[in-house]
C-alpha cells in the first residue's frame, strides 16, 4: 500500500501567487493521501521529437500559470507559489497504445508535496504520435486541460502563446461574475451553514438515494482497466439529429442510457445521478487551466428508465435549469461556506465522499467552443487550413479523456471522447 505523505513546503513570500479557493483546497487536501489526477490523450497526425515536445512543454508553462506553480501548506493558508520546475516527460516505447499510458499514469501518483502539478508522456508511432497529459485535479479540469494540450501542439507548431493571468480561485469567479450583474435582493445567492461532510449541491427532492454515503479505499497502485469504443462518424452524426428531434442532448442521451445500463446490470430499485458542469460560459471565463466546474444530482427509480429519450429530456431540463450563474453562484457559495474551515485531510476525504455520492456520471470534454478570443480546439482537430491557407505541421486527429479515477471504493468511470463520441467504458 502506498500513502502519500503530506509535506510542509517553505517558499518565499514573494513566491506565493494566491491562496487556494476553498475546492481547490478540498481537493488538494484529499490528494494528500488518496491520488485525484485525470489525464487527457491527444493523437497527432504526425511524429512529433520528444526534445520540441519538451520545449513545448516550456512555452505552455510560460502561459499557462497552473502548470508552473506548487502549494505551499506552511503558513495559516495553503497557497500556490511560483516554481521553475519543467513539466517532467516521459518518452514511452514507440506504439505504446494510449490506454496502456492512462492506465500507468493512474497507477503512479502524482507528487502533489512538489511543483508542478502535472507530467506529460509522448509516444512515436510509425506515422503518428501520442501526448497524454495527466493533472493534478486541484488545478485543472477536463475541458480546461483539453485546452491545454491544444495549446501544447500549437507550441509544437510554432505559435507564440500569449501568456494568461492567473485564475481566480471558482468561487471568487463565480461571485464577481454575479456581483457583476444588476440584482436585486431576493437574487443573491443562498449560503449554507452545513458541515463539510454534509455538505450538498442542488438536488432533486425526489431523491432519498442521496442519502448513502459511499468510502474511500487506500491507494495502492492496483493499475485500473481503461478501454475504448470508437463510434463512425456517420453513426455520431445519426445520433445527434436524433436527440435534436427528441428535444435533448447528446450528453443527455449518453447519461440517460448509462443509467439505463446500470438499472439493468444491478437490479437496484434506485441510483443516484452525478451532472458535471463547465462554468466558462456562464460566468464569463476563458479556457485558461484552472478548476471550475460544479455539479448537480438526481435521484431516479427504476421503472423512469425504461423510456430513454424521456429519461434524456428530464437530465437535459434538470441540468439546464441549473446551469445558470444565479444557481452556479448559489451553489458555489454555499459550498464554500461549507468547507471554509476544511483544514485536515480526514476532513477533506470526509467531504469528497459526501460530494462523491453518486451512483452514475458522464463527464465528456463536449464543445469547447470560443472563449475570450482564444481559438476553439476545432482549430487543430483533423489539421484543416490556417488562415493563410497553410496546413498545420502537427495536428489533432483525435482526443481521448478525461480518464481518472477517485480512490471511491467500488466507482467505475465512462469517459467520452469529443469530436466523435468515442467512450471509455468501465
Amino acid at each position: 500500500m502506498t500513502i502519500l505523505q503530506s509535506v510542509s513546503t517553505t517558499v518565499d513570500k514573494n513566491d506565493v501567487i494566491r491562496p487556494l479557493g476553498s475546492f481547490e483546497n478540498l481537493f488538494d487536501l484529499y490528494t494528500q493521501r488518496l491520488p485525484v489526477q485525470f489525464s487527457v490523450i491527444a493523437e497527432l497526425d504526425s511524429v512529433v521529437n520528444p526534445d520540441d515536445v519538451r520545449a513545448a512543454l516550456l512555452k505552455l508553462q510560460a502561459a499557462q500559470p497552473l502548470l508552473a506553480v506548487g502549494v505551499s501548506r506552511s503558513g495559516t493558508t495553503a497557497s500556490f507559489y511560483r516554481s521553475a520546475n519543467p513539466i517532467d516527460l516521459v518518452v514511452a516505447p514507440s506504439g505504446t497504445p494510449w490506454e496502456k499510458v492512462a492506465i500507468a499514469d493512474q497507477a503512479r501518483a502524482l507528487d502533489v508535496t512538489t511543483a508542478p502539478l502535472a507530467r506529460c508522456t509522448v509516444v512515436a508511432h510509425a506515422h503518428s504520435s501520442t501526448i497524454v497529459m495527466t493533472f493534478a485535479h486541484q488545478i485543472a479540469d477536463g475541458m480546461s486541460a483539453a485546452a491545454t494540450l491544444r495549446d501544447l501542439v500549437r507550441a509544437l507548431n510554432g505559435v507564440e502563446l500569449v501568456a494568461r493571468p492567473m485564475p481566480a480561485a471558482q468561487e471568487t469567479l463565480l461571485a464577481e461574475a454575479f456581483e457583476a450583474r444588476p440584482i436585486t435582493p431576493s437574487e443573491a445567492p443562498a449560503q449554507t451553514n452545513e458541515s463539510p461532510v454534509q455538505a450538498r449541491l442542488l438536488e432533486n427532492d425526489e431523491s432519498p438515494v442521496l442519502s448513502r454515503l459511499g468510502s474511500v479505499r487506500d491507494f495502492d497502485s492496483t493499475p485500473p482497466d481503461i478501454s475504448s469504443l470508437v463510434w463512425p462518424a456517420e453513426l455520431t452524426s445519426r445520433v445527434l439529429a436524433c436527440t435534436r428531434a427528441q428535444s435533448t442532448t447528446l450528453h443527455a442521451l449518453l447519461t440517460a442510457a448509462a443509467v439505463r445500463v446500470m438499472f439493468a446490470e444491478t437490479n437496484r430499485g434506485s441510483l443516484a445521478l452525478m451532472n458535471p458542469m463547465d462554468i466558462r460560459r456562464p460566468s464569463g471565463a476563458d479556457d485558461s487551466l484552472a478548476l471550475y466546474f460544479l455539479s448537480t444530482r438526481m435521484g431516479f427509480t427504476a421503472e423512469k428508465s425504461h423510456d430513454v429519450w424521456a429519461l434524456a429530456r428530464e437530465i437535459r431540463q434538470h441540468i439546464a435549469s441549473a446551469h445558470t450563474l444565479e444557481q452556479l453562484a448559489g451553489m458555489s457559495s454555499g459550498m464554500s461556506a461549507a468547507s471554509s474551515s476544511v483544514s485536515r485531510v480526514d476532513d477533506a476525504i470526509g467531504a469528497m465522499v459526501s460530494f462523491a455520492n453518486y451512483d452514475v456520471m458522464v463527464s465528456n470534454l463536449g464543445d469547447l467552443g470560443t472563449y475570450e478570443g482564444h481559438a476553439s480546439l476545432g482549430s487543430e482537430v483533423g489539421a484543416p487550413l490556417d488562415t493563410l491557407g497553410r496546413r498545420p505541421e502537427v495536428g489533432i486527429t483525435d482526443l481521448f479523456g478525461p480518464t481518472m479515477a477517485t480512490q471511491i471504493a467500488g466507482s467505475r468511470y465512462s469517459r467520452c471522447r469529443r469530436s466523435t463520441g468515442a467512450c471509455a467504458p468501465p
